[in-house]
């Protein structure tokens, strides 16, 4: 562990490992118990000199050592089979969302978040899919898919005040040839009213076997990825400079990504 970033797991696993309640190592410490739910919780950081005392309280000793940066995650990544098994998976997942039907190639997209960062190389576990889908009339006949079982696409509002899972919005149906026979009218109305339904934000996309959460960006945008190839085929990622952290281990992982070479965009 690489103090600083797991403090919360370090005390708690130190705590649980001398089988110790947060009210006991607190008054074996001398310091009080709020203090410990504090830094168990990720809300205090402790300063070394309490780290260490607290360690000692558990019947532990705190050994420091100095690396260069990011030396751990630099090393997952170097794990050339852990990244390649993680990339497959994510390959699957990501075909489990398109693949809905013989009948309907994919609409343009990109993949981005965690599962981008997976599939450029770092190792993180079941990243959750993030998809930004082409604001175009192929990507809207597939969202209003509802030709059978296989064929039929979910989209869910990404409301974090109700069950995302509970009911899925009834979009309008289209498709292309309906522009093709009245213009540009019925495609501007159903996603007119998708952008309403999801109030402009991030919404869910669920298939018979898999789920992402997608964004609708502008064609050119979508059209600017890296292909990456997996076991389960090919697919268009985000490129590495454009990619955003969600979190601190996503943070390290980018800067790791960065250091070394990395794809063209296409």
């Amino acid at each position: 562990m690489i103090l600083g970033t797991d403090t919360a797991g370090l005390l708690r696993r130190v705590r649980e490992g001398a089988a110790m309640t947060q009210r006991e190592l607190a008054q074996r410490a001398g310091v009080d118990q709020a203090t410990i739910a504090g830094i168990e919780t990720g809300r205090r950081m402790p300063s070394l000199p309490t780290l260490v005392r607290l360690a000692e309280a558990a019947g532990r000793q705190l050994r420091v050592e100095i690396e260069p940066l990011d030396a751990d995650v630099a090393e997952l990544v170097g794990d050339v089979d852990q990244v390649a098994q993680v990339r497959d998976a994510v390959g699957a997942a990501l075909a489990y969302v398109f693949e809905t039907g013989p009948e309907f190639d994919p609409p343009p997209y990109r993949v981005e978040g965690p599962a981008a960062v997976a599939l450029l190389g770092a190792p993180m576990a079941k990243p959750p899919l993030h998809i930004a889908l082409a604001d175009t009339t192929h990507s809207v006949e597939w969202l209003t898919q509802r030709r059978n079982i296989r064929a039929t696409v979910r989209v869910y509002r990404d409301d974090p005040a109700v069950d995302p899972w509970q009911t899925p919005l009834s979009i309008p149906p289209y498709s292309r040839s309906m522009s093709q026979e009245h213009g540009d009218e019925a495609y501007e109305e159903t996603r007119d009213w998708l952008v309403e339904a999801t109030r402009g934000r991030p919404f869910w996309v669920e298939t018979t076997l898999g789920r992402a959460r997608v964004r609708l960006a502008a064609a050119e945008e979508v059209a600017r990825a890296v292909m990456v190839e997996t076991a389960a085929g090919t697919f268009p990622v985000a490129p590495l400079e454009s990619l955003v952290g969600d979190d601190a281990t996503m943070e390290r992982y980018l800067r790791v990504l960065r250091s070394g070479s990395q794809p063209s965009v296409a």
